[in-house]
């Protein structure tokens, strides 16, 4: 059995074990690592290699670089906006600093070229989709008049992936809301909203930054094993 156990970033974790049950018809493998979320797995047959990714146990994971999940949340959208394309535009190209920031989200000012014809571009460009933003807010709000929802888009191909509603009222223009959804298919994201909303949580930003690190290779930050005694990050 050729079994390489690995954590979101494609590095091999020193210290794995793995323990291997032999069944009627296969095999299985539960691994477990320090720092590490366990998990088990159905081993393909002998001779073919294979890889087991473990995600880090938020409880003991670490950023030392960062002093909070709005900073962390922020990385992760900076990241991947990068490589969202608007009508041959890159989302981070259109925004400039957030304005209202929070873990899972941020609100972003954008640039004073932005016009009317770069909000319609998201229904120009194949990797983006229409989306519902029923459950998306405006940003925090002073009496200086309502905010106006000119649109919702996700990313039809990446996971996680991006989610932009676009705001408008006269005083600031326009402001993006950006976030990361941990699934893209309809089924996966209904869980993830109505977990969140039945747990009263936030989609949590350091399993987003594992989600891009192993599924497209987007690097944001890196997370490691708190040492023992030391707090975890945010």
């Amino acid at each position: 059995m050729a079994l390489a156990v690995c954590n979101a970033y494609g590095e091999v974790i020193s210290g794995a074990r793995v323990r291997v049950e032999d069944k009627d018809s296969h095999s299985i493998a539960r691994i477990s690592a320090p720092g590490y979320l366990r998990r088990t797995i159905v081993l393909r047959r002998a001779g073919r290699p294979q890889t087991a990714f473990l995600g880090l146990d938020l409880d003991t994971a670490t950023a030392p670089d960062l002093n909070s999940l709005e900073a962390a949340c922020a990385r992760n959208l900076h990241a991947a906006s990068r490589f969202a394309c608007v009508d041959g535009t890159t989302l981070h190209k259109l925004t400039l600093a957030p304005v209202h920031w929070y873990p899972d989200r941020l609100y972003y000012a954008t640039r004073d070229t932005l016009t009317g014809d770069t909000i319609a571009a998201f229904d120009r460009t194949e990797a983006w989709t229409r989306a519902d933003s029923s459950l998306h807010h405006p940003p925090d709000t002073d009496d200086s008049g309502e905010w106006e929802n000119l649109g919702s888009w996700k990313q039809t191909q990446p996971e996680p992936g991006l989610q932009v509603v676009v705001w408008w009222r006269a005083a600031e223009g326009y402001v993006f809301e950006v976030d990361l959804d941990e699934h893209k298919d309809i089924f996966g994201h209904v869980y993830e909203v109505l977990r969140n909303h039945l747990t009263g949580r936030l989609t949590h930003p350091h399993v987003i930054n594992q989600a891009l690190a192993r599924k497209r290779g987007i690097i944001s930050y890196r997370l490691e094993p708190a040492p023992d005694g030391l707090p975890q990050s945010g």
